[in-house]
Formats: C-alpha cells, structure tokens, sequence
C-alpha cells in the first residue's frame, strides 16, 4: 500500500488529529494509532524538545512525512506550571477523573475556549454541576478570577481555574475595564456595551483611543 501521499500526525489524541485535519484539507491525514504506533515518550524539557521527539518517533516508525505539536498552559507566577506537564499535571497514572480541570465560567463561548487549551482534560462548567457564578465584586481583574476560581473550588470540590478579562481605553479612565461584561447595565448584552463603549469613544471627541486587553487566570484547590 503507498504511502507517499499520506502525512502522519504523531498523536492518538482524537481531538488533535480532527482540528489537524481541518489545516491539512487535501491531505489525507493519518495517526499513530492508525498504524499501530505507540506514543512517543515525551520526556523533553520543553515545548519545542517533545514536538520534535514525537515527530521524530512518528517518521522513524512509520516511514512517513511526520508532524507533531506539543501545547500546554503556563501560568508565571506558579513556576510556569503546569507547562510541559499539562496533559499529565495531576500525574503520571492519571485518570480522566482526576485530570478534570474545572472552569469557573458559566459563558459557553468562554467554555470553548478553554477546551481548545485542555485536550486532554474533561472540563466541566459551573452550570454542568448546578453551581451559581460568583459575585465578582473584586476591585481589580485580579481579584475576581481569584474570587471566581476559590468559589469554584469550595462548591464543587475540584481543582479549579478561572479567568477574568476585559478590554481597557485609558483615555476613558481606564473604562470598561473590569466591568466590561456589563458596561451597559447588568443585564446589558455585548451589542449594548459596544453600543456605549462606540458612545463614550465619541464623546471623547477623538476618532480613535488606544486599548488594551487584559486577561488573568487564577487557579484554586479545594481546601481539605
């Protein structure tokens, strides 16, 4: 059977080879399970290293053009955890239970996201588990994704993270900000608060002002 028309994903994560797929159009795209390849075995001390193991191992083993990515989620201000480790943070015999990562977000879109990040993980919402959002009445981005994760965490019991974002126009005292969500109202929708945002830009009385975006995630474990 040839080949040559064929490219490897040196993966068996379903997932990743389906949003491969999707890139590689015309190709048709194969994985190692597929061929009866084991994984490769991803001891590199960075990205960069087990993309090229995995990669490497998929083109020795199956005599093909290869491909392999390796990704995961830093967080800085915990010794750039988990890293390299993302897909194995919780262990080496790791189950799917408890490699569940627990977004505090009821936002779907926001849900998504997240997902495209954790591969690997079963990621479950607070409306998944019947739990309220928490009241964000932090005075800084920081303090509400704190907020949100440590109220993740002491009501469903998990390992939970959580993010706290908006756009930020200095000129307009540093508005949306924090309550970017709901700059309209707190019942506003992203149409009304673009609506007011396009407002105060004009009663600026420039065209345009600079903006920023910021987002900060927090992590929390269950206490006990």
């Amino acid at each position: 059977m040839k080949r040559n028309k064929e490219i490897l994903l040196a993966s068996s994560n379903k997932g990743k080879i389906a949003e491969f797929q999707k890139i590689f159009v015309n190709k048709n795209l194969v994985s190692l399970s597929d061929l009866g390849i084991g994984d490769a075995i991803e001891d590199g001390l960075s990205f960069l290293e087990n993309a090229i193991k995995k990669a490497r191992h998929g083109a020795k083993y199956s005599g093909l053009y290869s491909i392999a990515d390796d990704s995961g989620l830093v967080v800085p201000d915990l010794n750039f955890e988990p890293g390299i480790y993302s897909a194995r943070y919780a262990g080496s015999d790791s189950t799917d239970e408890l490699n569940r990562e627990k977004l505090i977000s009821s936002n779907k879109g926001k849900i998504a996201e997240f997902q495209k990040i954790f591969v690997n993980k079963n990621l479950v919402s607070l409306s998944d588990l019947g739990i309220g959002d928490a009241i964000e009445d932090g005075l800084s981005f920081l303090e509400n994704a704190i907020k949100k994760a440590r109220h993740g965490a002491k009501y469903s019991g998990l390992y939970s993270i959580a993010d706290d974002s908006g756009l930020v126009v200095p000129d307009l005292n540093f508005e949306p900000g924090i309550y970017s969500a709901r700059y309209a109202g707190s019942d506003s929708t992203d149409k009304l608060n673009r609506e007011k945002l396009i407002s105060s830009i004009k009663g600026s009385g420039k065209d345009s002002l600079d903006a920023y975006y910021v987002c900060i995630i927090d992590d929390e474990y269950p206490l006990g």
